[in-house]
């Protein structure tokens, strides 16, 4: 899951919000982490990481990955991520009780404590303060807007690969995709409300 989805699927308060955005950010045991965070934002890193697990075991997941794997093979999950962000914007309406609009503006004031906090990784305060300067929520809603954040992820890889051309493989699956994912999702925001 990439970062709208992971804020969409957490408990409603600024906390746990960023404790399940922050998953990607910071590592290390839980028990290290409560001496450093706040319990509520530990309870959403520990979130995360169920998620991402429940998201990498899924079948559907599984399949949205296999057809990428042939040429873009190791970073065809990246690929997902990034599609899974676009198609929950798609289906918003459809699978969430507030508004896009409402829900995004919420997230960024959210965000924003992140920013200027030296609690959290550096490394995180910085690309926080790029994903709202670039309202990058709002960028997942178009294919141009994927095509950017896949060349964005790219040059951040110490590695180059070929995911600025998944684009065009993303247009020949995207049915496919949209139909994996609207028997996903759910299942995914039945498992977080369990937790």
């Amino acid at each position: 899951m990439n970062y709208l989805a992971h804020i969409a699927l957490a408990p409603n308060n600024d906390n746990a919000r960023i404790g399940n955005y922050l998953g990607d950010f910071v590592k290390g045991r839980e028990d290290c982490l409560r001496k450093c965070y706040k319990s509520e934002i530990v309870d959403g890193i520990m979130l995360h990481r169920k998620i991402d697990y429940f998201t990498d075991t899924a079948p559907e997941f599984i399949k949205m990955t296999a057809l990428f794997k042939t040429e873009f093979r190791r970073i065809s999950p990246i690929i997902v991520d990034v599609m899974l962000d676009h198609l929950l914007i798609r289906h918003w309406e459809d699978l969430m009780p507030s508004s896009l609009e409402n829900f995004i503006e919420s997230a960024y004031k959210t965000l924003y404590k992140i920013v200027d906090d030296d609690i959290y990784p550096e490394k995180c305060r910085k690309f926080t303060k790029r994903l709202i300067e670039r309202d990058a929520f709002r960028v997942y809603s178009s294919m141009d807007g994927i095509h950017e954040v896949l060349c964005g992820i790219n040059r951040r890889l110490k590695n180059r690969t070929n995911l600025p051309e998944a684009s065009h493989a993303i247009l020949q699956n995207y049915v496919i995709l949209d139909s994996l994912f609207m028997k996903f999702f759910p299942q995914l925001q039945h498992y977080t409300k369990e937790q």
